[in-house]
Protein backbone atom coordinates (compact mmCIF):
# COMPACT_ATOMS: atom_id res chain seq x y z
CA UNK A 1 0.00 0.00 0.00
CA UNK A 2 1.08 3.84 -0.61
CA UNK A 3 1.40 5.52 2.85
CA UNK A 4 2.45 8.92 3.54
CA UNK A 5 3.83 10.92 6.09
CA UNK A 6 2.99 14.51 6.68
CA UNK A 7 5.74 16.57 8.47
CA UNK A 8 4.22 20.08 9.88
CA UNK A 9 5.44 22.94 11.85
CA UNK A 10 4.99 23.74 15.56
CA UNK A 11 1.94 25.93 16.61
CA UNK A 12 0.09 27.33 18.93
CA UNK A 13 -3.28 27.06 20.65
CA UNK A 14 -4.48 30.42 19.05
CA UNK A 15 -3.04 29.51 15.51
CA UNK A 16 -5.42 27.04 15.09
CA UNK A 17 -7.22 28.59 11.89
CA UNK A 18 -3.93 28.37 10.03
CA UNK A 19 -2.99 25.04 11.69
CA UNK A 20 -6.47 23.49 9.68
CA UNK A 21 -5.28 25.35 6.56
CA UNK A 22 -1.42 23.60 6.77
CA UNK A 23 -3.18 19.81 7.67
CA UNK A 24 -5.20 20.52 4.78
CA UNK A 25 -2.58 21.34 2.48
CA UNK A 26 -0.77 18.44 3.57
CA UNK A 27 -3.52 15.97 3.51
CA UNK A 28 -4.48 16.91 -0.50
CA UNK A 29 -0.88 16.59 -1.19
CA UNK A 30 -0.89 13.21 -0.13
CA UNK A 31 -3.73 12.20 -1.98
CA UNK A 32 -2.43 13.85 -4.99
CA UNK A 33 1.04 11.82 -4.63
CA UNK A 34 -1.43 8.35 -4.89
CA UNK A 35 -0.98 7.86 -0.90
CA UNK A 36 -3.76 5.51 0.08
CA UNK A 37 -3.10 7.07 4.00
CA UNK A 38 -1.75 9.89 5.35
CA UNK A 39 -0.21 10.15 8.84
CA UNK A 40 -0.57 13.23 10.87
CA UNK A 41 1.88 14.25 13.38
CA UNK A 42 1.51 14.23 17.35
CA UNK A 43 -1.29 17.06 18.48
CA UNK A 44 -1.45 18.16 14.72
CA UNK A 45 -4.97 19.40 16.28
CA UNK A 46 -4.49 21.79 18.07
CA UNK A 47 -0.42 21.72 19.70
CA UNK A 48 1.39 19.75 21.49
CA UNK A 49 3.39 22.31 23.94
CA UNK A 50 0.17 23.10 25.70
CA UNK A 51 1.63 24.67 28.80
CA UNK A 52 -0.67 23.73 31.60
CA UNK A 53 -3.75 22.49 31.63
CA UNK A 54 -5.63 25.90 32.62
CA UNK A 55 -4.11 27.37 29.48
CA UNK A 56 -5.78 24.90 27.23
CA UNK A 57 -9.11 25.50 29.15
CA UNK A 58 -8.72 29.09 28.60
CA UNK A 59 -8.04 29.04 24.74
CA UNK A 60 -11.38 27.02 24.79
CA UNK A 61 -13.39 29.58 26.50
CA UNK A 62 -11.66 32.15 23.74
CA UNK A 63 -12.99 30.50 21.25
CA UNK A 64 -10.45 27.60 20.03
CA UNK A 65 -13.01 24.51 19.03
CA UNK A 66 -12.75 21.07 21.05
CA UNK A 67 -12.15 17.63 20.11
CA UNK A 68 -15.55 17.03 18.46
CA UNK A 69 -14.84 19.94 16.02
CA UNK A 70 -11.49 18.21 15.21
CA UNK A 71 -12.56 14.61 14.42
CA UNK A 72 -15.74 15.89 12.32
CA UNK A 73 -13.10 17.86 10.23
CA UNK A 74 -11.17 14.67 9.77
CA UNK A 75 -14.05 12.99 8.86
CA UNK A 76 -15.27 15.57 6.56
CA UNK A 77 -11.79 16.09 5.24
CA UNK A 78 -10.92 11.86 5.08
CA UNK A 79 -14.33 11.09 2.77
CA UNK A 80 -13.92 14.18 0.49
CA UNK A 81 -10.29 13.70 -0.47
CA UNK A 82 -11.10 10.00 -0.43
CA UNK A 83 -7.62 9.05 1.43
CA UNK A 84 -7.96 7.24 5.35
CA UNK A 85 -5.97 9.47 7.92
CA UNK A 86 -4.33 9.12 10.90
CA UNK A 87 -3.86 12.34 13.08
CA UNK A 88 -3.08 13.07 16.67
CA UNK A 89 -5.08 15.42 18.99
CA UNK A 90 -5.87 16.54 22.07
CA UNK A 91 -8.87 15.00 23.62
CA UNK A 92 -10.99 16.16 26.02
CA UNK A 93 -12.80 13.57 28.45
CA UNK A 94 -14.88 15.91 31.34
CA UNK A 95 -11.47 17.74 33.01
CA UNK A 96 -9.16 15.51 31.25
CA UNK A 97 -7.14 15.63 28.33
CA UNK A 98 -5.46 13.09 26.36
CA UNK A 99 -2.98 12.96 24.13
CA UNK A 100 -4.81 10.93 21.59
CA UNK A 101 -4.89 10.09 17.65
CA UNK A 102 -7.29 8.32 15.78
CA UNK A 103 -7.42 6.77 12.08
CA UNK A 104 -10.56 7.78 9.89
CA UNK A 105 -11.25 5.31 6.58
CA UNK A 106 -11.31 7.28 3.49
CA UNK A 107 -15.23 6.79 3.65
CA UNK A 108 -15.07 9.32 7.04
CA UNK A 109 -15.28 6.51 8.95
CA UNK A 110 -14.05 6.09 12.68
CA UNK A 111 -12.09 3.13 12.94
CA UNK A 112 -10.27 3.73 15.94
CA UNK A 113 -8.39 5.22 18.29
CA UNK A 114 -5.53 5.19 20.68
CA UNK A 115 -4.34 7.11 23.77
CA UNK A 116 -0.75 7.91 24.51
CA UNK A 117 -0.06 5.42 27.17
CA UNK A 118 4.01 6.30 28.07
CA UNK A 119 3.77 10.00 29.33
CA UNK A 120 7.12 11.81 28.17
CA UNK A 121 8.61 14.72 30.21
CA UNK A 122 5.77 17.95 30.25
CA UNK A 123 3.17 15.26 28.97
CA UNK A 124 2.48 14.80 32.61
CA UNK A 125 1.58 18.61 33.18
CA UNK A 126 -1.39 18.22 30.42
CA UNK A 127 -2.57 14.38 30.19
CA UNK A 128 -3.75 11.45 31.55
CA UNK A 129 -1.80 8.22 30.27
CA UNK A 130 -4.04 5.57 27.87
CA UNK A 131 -4.40 2.20 29.40
CA UNK A 132 -5.21 0.33 26.30
CA UNK A 133 -2.71 -0.87 23.51
CA UNK A 134 -4.97 -2.62 20.68
CA UNK A 135 -4.43 -2.76 16.78
CA UNK A 136 -7.56 -1.03 15.36
CA UNK A 137 -9.16 -2.93 12.39
CA UNK A 138 -9.15 -1.00 9.31
CA UNK A 139 -9.77 -1.72 5.58
CA UNK A 140 -5.70 -2.24 5.27
CA UNK A 141 -6.19 -5.10 7.88
CA UNK A 142 -5.05 -4.69 11.56
CA UNK A 143 -3.04 -1.37 12.09
CA UNK A 144 -1.25 -0.16 15.40
CA UNK A 145 -1.08 3.33 17.01
CA UNK A 146 1.60 4.43 18.97
CA UNK A 147 2.18 8.09 19.95
CA UNK A 148 5.54 9.27 20.13
CA UNK A 149 7.35 8.16 23.44
CA UNK A 150 5.13 4.95 23.52
CA UNK A 151 8.29 3.41 21.12
CA UNK A 152 10.72 3.48 23.75
CA UNK A 153 8.66 0.84 25.33
CA UNK A 154 9.24 -2.36 23.63
CA UNK A 155 6.32 -3.98 25.33
CA UNK A 156 3.85 -1.42 23.48
CA UNK A 157 4.79 -2.42 19.91
CA UNK A 158 5.55 -5.97 20.74
CA UNK A 159 1.63 -6.15 22.09
CA UNK A 160 0.60 -4.23 19.30
CA UNK A 161 2.21 -6.67 16.58
CA UNK A 162 1.10 -9.81 18.46
CA UNK A 163 -1.88 -8.77 18.52
CA UNK A 164 -1.89 -8.98 14.94
CA UNK A 165 -0.92 -5.15 13.85
CA UNK A 166 0.25 -5.18 10.61
CA UNK A 167 1.70 -1.71 9.96
CA UNK A 168 2.37 0.56 13.01
CA UNK A 169 1.07 4.57 12.62
CA UNK A 170 3.16 7.15 14.73
CA UNK A 171 1.84 10.24 15.26
CA UNK A 172 4.67 12.50 16.92
CA UNK A 173 6.77 14.99 17.53
CA UNK A 174 10.42 14.84 18.41
CA UNK A 175 11.75 17.11 21.04
CA UNK A 176 15.41 18.04 20.65
CA UNK A 177 17.30 16.25 23.39
CA UNK A 178 20.40 17.24 22.28
CA UNK A 179 21.78 21.16 21.30
CA UNK A 180 20.38 24.38 19.44
CA UNK A 181 23.37 23.95 17.06
CA UNK A 182 23.52 20.24 17.14
CA UNK A 183 19.43 18.64 17.19
CA UNK A 184 19.04 15.10 18.06
CA UNK A 185 16.60 12.65 19.04
CA UNK A 186 17.04 8.82 19.88
CA UNK A 187 14.25 7.81 18.15
CA UNK A 188 14.36 8.79 14.07
CA UNK A 189 18.41 7.92 14.73
CA UNK A 190 17.47 4.45 15.53
CA UNK A 191 15.31 3.51 17.79
CA UNK A 192 12.13 3.24 15.08
CA UNK A 193 14.26 1.01 12.51
CA UNK A 194 14.77 -1.40 15.58
CA UNK A 195 11.35 -1.45 16.48
CA UNK A 196 9.81 -2.16 13.23
CA UNK A 197 12.53 -4.84 12.81
CA UNK A 198 12.13 -6.35 16.80
CA UNK A 199 8.71 -7.11 15.56
CA UNK A 200 8.82 -7.39 11.87
CA UNK A 201 6.11 -4.45 11.57
CA UNK A 202 6.41 -1.40 9.20
CA UNK A 203 6.33 1.76 11.14
CA UNK A 204 5.53 5.01 9.22
CA UNK A 205 6.09 7.98 11.87
CA UNK A 206 4.82 11.97 11.27
CA UNK A 207 6.81 14.51 13.09
CA UNK A 208 6.53 17.94 13.39
CA UNK A 209 9.59 20.46 13.43
CA UNK A 210 10.12 23.89 14.24
CA UNK A 211 9.26 24.70 17.69
CA UNK A 212 6.25 25.44 20.23
CA UNK A 213 7.09 27.95 22.63
CA UNK A 214 10.19 27.09 24.07
CA UNK A 215 10.12 23.78 22.64
CA UNK A 216 12.14 22.73 19.78
CA UNK A 217 11.59 19.60 17.01
CA UNK A 218 13.90 17.91 14.74
CA UNK A 219 11.61 16.86 12.29
CA UNK A 220 12.62 14.15 10.61
CA UNK A 221 9.74 12.17 9.63
CA UNK A 222 10.02 8.74 8.47
CA UNK A 223 8.83 5.29 6.96
CA UNK A 224 10.59 2.33 7.47
CA UNK A 225 10.13 -1.53 6.41
CA UNK A 226 9.16 -4.26 8.13
CA UNK A 227 13.29 -4.94 8.07
CA UNK A 228 13.82 -1.88 10.33
CA UNK A 229 15.07 -0.08 6.14
CA UNK A 230 14.44 3.33 5.99
CA UNK A 231 12.27 4.01 2.83
CA UNK A 232 11.95 7.84 2.99
CA UNK A 233 12.88 10.28 5.77
CA UNK A 234 12.60 14.12 5.99
CA UNK A 235 14.86 16.26 7.07
CA UNK A 236 15.11 18.05 10.59
CA UNK A 237 13.84 21.41 9.10
CA UNK A 238 11.00 22.04 6.58
CA UNK A 239 6.84 21.08 6.16
CA UNK A 240 6.68 17.79 3.13
CA UNK A 241 4.45 15.01 2.66
CA UNK A 242 6.85 12.20 2.28
CA UNK A 243 5.70 9.15 0.10
CA UNK A 244 6.88 5.02 -0.08
CA UNK A 245 4.94 1.81 -0.99
CA UNK A 246 4.97 -0.38 2.36
CA UNK A 247 4.38 -4.46 2.20
CA UNK A 248 2.00 -4.73 5.53
CA UNK A 249 4.67 -7.15 8.07
CA UNK A 250 3.90 -10.69 9.58
CA UNK A 251 4.31 -9.35 13.24
CA UNK A 252 6.20 -11.72 15.83
CA UNK A 253 3.62 -14.05 17.45
CA UNK A 254 5.44 -14.23 20.78
CA UNK A 255 4.04 -12.52 23.49
CA UNK A 256 5.80 -9.35 25.51
CA UNK A 257 7.17 -10.62 28.90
Amino acid sequence: MRVAVAQTPGTSLTQWRATLTELDKHISAARERGAELVVLPECAWPAYSLGSVSEYWRARRAGLPGTDFFLAYLARTARGQRIAICAGFVEETGEHLYNAAAIFEADGRLAGSHRKCFLWDFDHDCFVPGDRIAPVTTRFGPVGIMICADARLPEIPATLAYRGARLILHPTAWVNTGTPASPWNPQPDFLIRARAAEFRVPIASASKWGAEGAISFVGSSLICDAAGKKLVQAESTGSGVFVAEVELGSPRATPAT
